[in-house]
């Protein structure tokens, strides 16, 4: 059991954004097409085309064409959005498809507006509520305003009907769906949202090459998206949040192959189950290049017709005589074709075939343990191989015992959330994935009894079984819990079933429970880890002076901002936490009446699937939200109380160098972490408990390695490892201190005081190993999801108690050391 390890392997993770954003005007390599053409020859940010519109930028402004008209025009007479008091005074960016145009402002909000009577709102009024299941304004990030491309596709009744994997057609429907797509800076990663989900970029795309190719630039028309790499590598995918299997409310899926009995042109095949997995990323083929012929990187993609072969491709480029132009083809078509055009290319638009086109891998891999009713199955271990963290991707799982292995493949499909998040995987917040198995039961004769038993347990009847299974994601964790083999009737579990926890780890192989991992986990994010960050600090070693009045002010101030943040963080949690629980009852109520009314098996309008799914996807987000509450409420407390005891210091040294003495330092007592304040108190880093032949029975050992981390971990001789969190220990102990030095002063022993006056803490226990499960000393904790409970700490000056609550007025001892 190494805690330090695992505490330093989660030591890194990434920042996140700043919300202040500023979307600068577009460099002139956007303009390809000249001012008012006949035709717009390429989509860029400034310039775009559709079924209705051509659509042209210049100086903030948006000017259109009618398609079959050769007059341009202000669009809508002003060219600019017109939706009240908030109205923009210039637009930096836009794209259009199908029936709808988009614009982005200079602060990065969007503006929409449809183009069709066939749209799914009026035409020509532009929109800026956006977003479900709460609409209003869009707003890019700081990290998507430095993007490298946009675009975005619609898929209605223009396109009319969409083909999965194995050729199946489906209507688009009555509403349809608009998607706009962000490639990140470094081309490595596309972001994506949609009218039906919260205004975030947390949906994202892997790009082509297992997420190795670096894309230059990215295009998309109907949810096909193209991109093309610096080698003249292009590629190009049907993607968008329904196609890829994240809408069970709405749609059905499958991961067979089945007849459907509907055309495309008939709207009844959108009730059809798509196929699953999603489409994955087609290479297109190369253009062939000879003599002066060059590309660049300015490419389009726009629908022409019905089904997913109706996208026309366009790459800009010179032809082998140095004509300039593009090189176009229809999606499936084998060969490029080149049509000389007034268009002008930007010099470091085109390709620099000796920068590279790959990068290294960002696929993350797992290995950890399986746990069956608790109990971790010491002999059994797993690896999760190939996870790429997106919103759908597939992975191999390997259980093994010994030289036995057995492989599956895991499917996963992000689960739809009504929160908005940042970077879920990297942020300290998890993806949540329905998980389909692809799995072989039919050669278990070769395995063990033992080892064929546990496999047929955990997978009987559940290959390609949709969304049987639930998992969390981050790059840190793989955590998947699922029932086996038993059956279950509507009302009541029939037989035996057993609960499995599969529990990975990124690092180095782990045997923590789920819940201490987490937290673990959440500690080391950046807006904890900035608590000790040096502008939030003043050196001990300095003496400051009235000249220093005006710094000591800033930084008091900044730690009196830094505490605002954190408690706005931690209100808007707890304010998601509680409508979560609202949402679900209500869904609840939906649920019951459905149910009761038969409705439930009526899938028109797509009753059955809401009230299937809806549940599930409520529960996931609650239960997920359950513990970011719980790691934040323990982590901000605890780090509340430090930067709290922080501030109350450097107010009293402002008020020391601001009196007659203009001199002074920080207190000695305000120490900068809490296995200091520990030692303050004289509350050893490790001390044992024995039995009473002397062996040693348990450890109790402070937690280094996170500074504001504040606790020990209580380790057994059976194996059990417990983590004792305390509850704002640093002002009790400084509180402690003050009145122990008070009660010296009149001659009062400080050993006799202590006996008599004990430093009692609170405590949050969390069990650490899902070793020794049934020896554990948390064994009255039968909810393995959540192993915690609540306890205290005593220290007389001498000896250390652990104790923990087990009823309302009676607690059990976990550790008494005896030195």
């Amino acid at each position: 059991m190494v805690l330090p390890l695992i505490l330093l392997f989660l030591s890194c993770s990434t920042r996140s954004g700043d919300p202040y954003v500023r979307i600068p005007e577009c460099d002139q390599m956007q303009d390809v097409s000249p001012l008012f053409p006949d035709s717009i020859a390429l989509r860029t940010m400034t310039q775009s085309y559709c079924q209705y519109f051509d659509f042209q930028l210049i100086n903030g402004k948006i000017y259109s064409r009618e398609r079959g008209s050769k007059e341009w025009e202000l669009f809508l007479k002003t060219g600019l959005p017109k939706v009240g008091k908030n109205s923009p005074s210039v637009i930096r960016e836009i794209s259009a498809d199908a029936d709808s145009l988009y614009a982005f402002d200079d602060q990065g909000y969007l503006y929409y507006c449809y183009l069709a009577k066939t749209a799914p709102e009026k035409p020509f009024r532009w929109r800026r509520r956006y977003g479900f299941p709460k609409d209003r304004q869009f707003q890019q990030s700081e990290e998507s305003s430095h993007k490298r491309a946009w675009s975005m596709g619609a898929r209605r009744v223009e396109v009319l009907y969409q083909e999965d994997i194995y050729g199946n057609p489906h209507h688009y429907g009555t509403m349809g769906i608009e998607t706009f797509y962000f490639l990140e800076e470094d081309g490595r990663c596309i972001r994506f949202c949609d009218s039906g989900l919260p205004q975030d970029f947390s949906h994202s795309i892997q790009v082509p090459e297992d997420g190795r190719l670096i894309c230059e630039n990215i295009s998309a028309s109907a949810s096909t998206l193209f991109v093309i790499g610096n080698q003249g590598s292009m590629y190009t995918r049907l993607i968008d949040f329904d196609t890829m299997g994240c809408d069970p409310m709405f749609f059905q899926y499958t991961y067979d192959q089945l007849e459907q009995k509907y055309p495309g042109t008939s709207y009844f095949s959108n009730y059809s189950p798509w196929a699953l997995p999603a489409e994955d990323w087609k290479k297109q083929p190369d253009i062939q290049l000879k003599g002066k012929a060059r590309l660049t990187k300015m490419i389009s993609i726009a629908q022409n017709g019905q089904g997913n072969s109706a996208r026309e491709l366009r790459v800009g480029g010179t032809n082998e005589n140095g004509e300039i132009g593009y090189y176009h083809k229809m999606l499936n078509d084998s060969e490029w074709s080149f049509t000389k055009a007034d268009i002008r290319l930007d010099p470091e638009s085109f390709l620099d075939k000796t920068k590279p086109e790959l990068a290294e891998s960002r696929l993350v891999n797992y290995s950890g343990y399986l746990a069956k009713n608790g109990g971790n199955l010491s002999d059994i271990k797993c690896e999760i191989k190939n996870v790429d963290l997106h919103s759908t991707g597939e992975c191999e799982l390997e259980i093994s015992n010994g030289d036995e292995k057995y492989r599956c493949t895991l499917f996963l499909v992000e689960k739809w959330t009504y929160i908005t998040r940042d970077k879920p995987g990297y942020d300290g917040t998890p993806r949540i994935y329905f998980i389909t198995v692809e799995c072989d039961l039919a050669h278990l004769d070769e395995y063990s009894p033992e080892f064929a038993s546990l496999i047929s347990d955990m997978f009987a009847q559940k290959n390609h079984a949709l969304f049987a299974i639930s998992g969390e994601v981050t790059d840190a964790y793989f955590h998947v819990e699922l029932a086996g083999g038993g059956s279950q009737s509507f009302i009541i579990p029939i037989g035996d079933v057993n609960e499995y926890t599969i529990f990975a780890s990124s690092g180095e192989a782990t045997d923590f429970s789920p819940t201490t991992f987490k937290y673990l986990y959440m500690l080391t994010q950046p807006t904890l880890r900035k608590s000790v960050s040096p502008e939030l600090t003043l050196s001990k070693d300095v003496i400051y002076t009235v000249r220093d009045s005006s710094k000591i002010e800033d930084i008091i101030h900044e730690n009196e901002a830094y505490l605002k943040e954190l408690k706005q963080s931690q209100k808007e949690i707890k304010k998601a936490r509680s409508s979560s629980g609202l949402s679900r009852w209500g869904y609840s109520i939906l649920e019951l009446v459905a149910r009761v009314t038969m409705l439930n098996h009526i899938n028109f309008p797509k009753i059955k699937q809401v009230t299937s799914v809806g549940g599930d996807l409520l529960e996931s987000t609650e239960a997920s939200l359950v513990d970011m509450v719980n790691y934040m409420t323990w982590s901000c407390e605890n780090i509340d109380d430090l930067v709290s005891l922080r501030i109350k210091k450097y107010n009293e040294l402002l008020d020391e160098v601001k009196s007659k003495t203009f001199i002074g330092q920080v207190d000695s007592s305000l120490l900068d972490s809490y296995p200091e304040f520990y030692s303050a108190a004289g509350i050893p880093s490790k001390c044992v408990q024995k039995d009473d032949g002397g062996a040693v029975k348990a450890t109790l050992e402070v937690v280094d390695g996170i500074p504001y981390f504040p606790g020990f971990f209580i380790q057994g001789d059976d194996g059990s490892v417990v983590l004792v969190v305390l509850e704002k220990s640093a002002s009790a102990i400084v509180n402690w201190l003050e009145k122990r030095e008070k009660a010296c002063e009149s001659e009062t022993s400080s050993y006799q005081w202590m006996k008599e006056n004990p430093l009692e803490i609170k405590a949050e226990l969390l069990r650490i190993s899902m070793q020794g499960h049934e020896k554990s000393v948390l064994q009255t904790i039968h909810d393995i999801r959540y192993e915690y409970n609540k306890g205290n700490m005593v220290w007389d000056g001498e000896d250390i108690q652990i104790n923990m609550d087990t009823a309302v007025f009676s607690k059990k001892v976990l550790f008494q050391s005896n030195q």
